[in-house]
């Protein structure tokens, strides 16, 4: 078991004891595909958000109180769960029930206009996403889990929340019982079904929407990406799993970058140094988004994987023979990094194919800067940063030698 899906084992003992091993590792699993596309969410669409607002409404939440703002994270993480299962179509009876209820512009669009001036489709869209929320069974069998996997996703997901919301100032006598964060996570998985079926967009915390558009081909080499909608796609991309090879590349980086373990260290045998907490959820979170950023870089720049003759980056990864793979690649990366090896971070990124230097340096500071603003040396802007550019770094270097783990 990976050591990022071991914060859940050790921060619910007790309640993932009624979980089998295979239920505990797939709702971890779940959780870590959720993580990475909840950090760039901020809203459902319009008609999602009335939706869940009505719903909480009804249990006597207000909006914009802090149990409202608490109940709101719970519903994104539910929301990013289904998002990430883009291959899981809406059943065709629940689908066409919902549907039942959308008015259409010409051209298929969602008509929020008229939505608004029949008020009873947006009430009986509300008693579905209820009625789909209230039933476990329903919603594990959309996910393709068993119940006891979703439950173990569920048990450590609200762990999660609540350490975050406590994080953040909240009084632990003031904390949603986990009931009710189990059952608005559920919430959540509903409205984006909803948000499926009407071919609506999430939005970013930006309030921008979330771009789900078609590529329309390759850009030209060098081009200048438009950061904030590179952004917004390395997120959706960030929900996909990426080789196992990487996964594991990025959880040493991460967890190594925060002092959790030495890598060198750890690959030999010894154990972390501290439990597995939600600042390595974090740190692994931004170091695979930075995966996420080259990656989509490479999909809409021409060229961008291109290896030149003679790159140092190749011949020195070539010329670091011997030890275990994952640790020489981190090795390599930290060297450039940390230690200014080929002109550092910056004269790597600069030097590399695809866009611009400067629209890569905007992304990279972009998202650490809009996600991340502080100082906590482990979640704040600086440390976002660096495993941003790990995770960049590692994605360039499996371009360079994309046999490097056969």
């Amino acid at each position: 078991m990976g050591l990022f899906r071991r914060q859940g084992r050790v921060a619910t003992v007790a309640a993932m004891s009624q979980f089998t091993e295979d239920e505990r590792e797939l709702g971890m699993d779940m959780l870590q595909a959720a993580e990475s596309c909840f950090v760039g969410l901020g809203a459902p669409s319009a008609l999602g958000t009335a939706l869940f607002s009505a719903c909480v409404g009804s249990i006597g939440v207000e909006s914009e109180t802090s149990e409202w703002g608490a109940l709101a994270g719970a519903m994104l993480m539910g929301y990013a769960c289904r998002l990430t299962q883009a291959d899981r179509e809406v059943p065709n009876a629940l689908a066409a029930v919902i549907e039942a209820q959308l008015v259409r512009a010409p051209g298929g669009r969602l008509d929020n206009e008229a939505m608004s001036v029949e008020p009873q489709r947006l009430e009986l869209l509300v008693e579905r996403v209820a009625a789909t929320a209230d039933d476990v069974d329903l919603i594990a069998a959309m996910t393709g889990v068993s119940v006891g996997t979703w439950e173990a996703f569920a048990t450590t997901a609200t762990y999660q929340l609540h350490k975050n919301l406590v994080r953040n100032g909240m009084s632990k006598r003031m904390l949603p019982s986990v009931e009710l964060l189990r059952s608005v996570l559920r919430l959540g998985y509903a409205v984006r079904l909803v948000d499926e079926v009407a071919g609506e967009s999430p939005m970013d915390r930006d309030g921008r929407p979330i771009s789900t558009r078609e590529s329309t081909g390759p850009l030209p080499a060098g081009a200048a990406l438009e950061v904030e909608a590179w952004l917004s796609d390395a997120s959706q991309v960030c929900a996909q799993d990426f080789e196992p090879f990487a996964e594991r590349v990025l959880e040493l980086g991460a967890l190594g970058a925060i002092g959790v373990i030495d890598v060198g260290e750890y690959v030999l045998g010894e154990p972390p140094s501290e439990p597995i907490g939600d600042d390595a959820v974090t740190a692994v979170s931004n170091a695979r988004f930075g995966y996420a950023l080259r990656n989509r870089e490479c999909q809409l720049i021409t060229g961008a994987g291109r290896v030149a003759p003679g790159d140092p980056l190749a011949a020195e990864l070539d010329g670091r023979e011997g030890g275990v793979r994952h640790a020489v690649l981190d090795g390599l990366i930290r060297d450039v990094l940390d230690s200014n090896r080929f002109g550092g971070g910056a004269g790597a990124f600069d030097s590399m194919p695809g866009t611009t230097a400067d629209a890569r340096r905007a992304a990279m500071r972009g998202w650490a800067e809009q996600h991340y603003p502080g100082d906590d040396p482990r979640t704040g802007q600086e440390i976002t940063r660096h495993l941003v550019e790990y995770g960049y770094l590692l994605h360039r270097l499996l371009e360079l030698r994309p046999g490097y783990f056969e």
